[in-house]
């Protein structure tokens, strides 16, 4: 497995739930795009519409060696589809209309047999207060390690 682009914000801002893995829907050069590393999820979310799950937000620059003739008119951030196995896409769209949680997406990387995938989150927005008390319970932790390793125990 190898990983192509994660979302370092995700962690800090987001309280996650549960997991899931999914495709995407590709363009031809965007997939070589990605298998030259560049993209970015720093602004990206996933919206759900008609009963599919789409993400939205994510840069993928078209590829050096596409021509303008080929594709046309790109868009980098373009919406594209996720495909999920049917119940697990019906328990996500319940579960963010009952809970009010969000989807957002962790990483993109490549999986078995050369597969582009996402794997994606269902998580709880975390208020100021909730990060200060995350980080001061850390803090905590580190400070009771560092005397435990002091006193040799």
């Amino acid at each position: 497995m190898k990983t192509i682009a994660t979302n370092k914000t995700a962690h800090r801002d987001y309280e996650i739930l549960k997991t899931y893995e999914a495709w995407i829907v590709l363009l031809g050069h965007e997939v070589k795009s990605l298998k030259t590393m560049k993209c970015s999820l720093r602004e990206g979310i996933i919206k759900e519409s008609d009963k599919n799950l789409f993400l939205v937000g994510v840069d993928i620059p078209q590829y050096k060696h596409t021509s303008v003739k080929q594709i046309g008119y790109y868009e980098s951030k373009r919406r594209r589809k996720l495909l999920l196995n049917k119940r697990e896409l019906a328990k996500i769209i319940i579960r963010t209309q009952q809970d009010k949680l969000q989807i957002i997406p962790l990483k993109i990387y490549i999986g078995k047999y050369g597969k582009l995938k996402v794997a994606i989150w269902l998580a709880k927005r975390l208020r100021k207060v909730m990060k200060k008390q995350k980080i001061k319970e850390k803090d905590q932790a580190r400070q009771m390690d560092k005397s435990m390793k002091h006193l040799g125990i």
